[in-house]
């Protein structure tokens, strides 16, 4: 499945149909980590359904070197409520990553 979300290309709409939500979170923890590691992307979760901490946990677990990433800026994840609806320093975080990434589609 992986494999197919990688062949998938920019501003495409895609479907995901999953077993259960073990299935859909390894799907997010290892995209996430092919991302940052072999296609040099930002990522940006705003979670609803999933703790901030257990999806960097979960990162961790798969050898993503986590902090290296945060601190690029090339991770951010925002619980979703704080993303959307406060002005927070997550929020800024946010803005970066929008400002960083607006050349490159140019």
């Amino acid at each position: 499945m992986l494999d197919k979300i990688k062949q998938s290309n920019f501003g495409e709409h895609n479907l995901i149909l999953f077993e259960d939500y073990f299935t859909l979170n390894n799907i997010l923890l290892e995209y996430c980590k092919t991302a940052l590691e072999s296609l040099n992307e930002m990522v940006l979760l705003l979670p609803h359904n999933e703790s901030v901490s257990n999806l960097f946990h979960g990162l961790k677990n798969i050898d993503l070197n986590v902090q290296k990433y945060k601190l690029q800026g090339s991770l951010v994840i925002v619980e979703a409520k704080k993303g959307y609806f406060s002005l927070t320093n997550e929020l800024v975080d946010i803005m970066i990553m929008i400002k960083i990434a607006t050349p490159a589609l140019k």
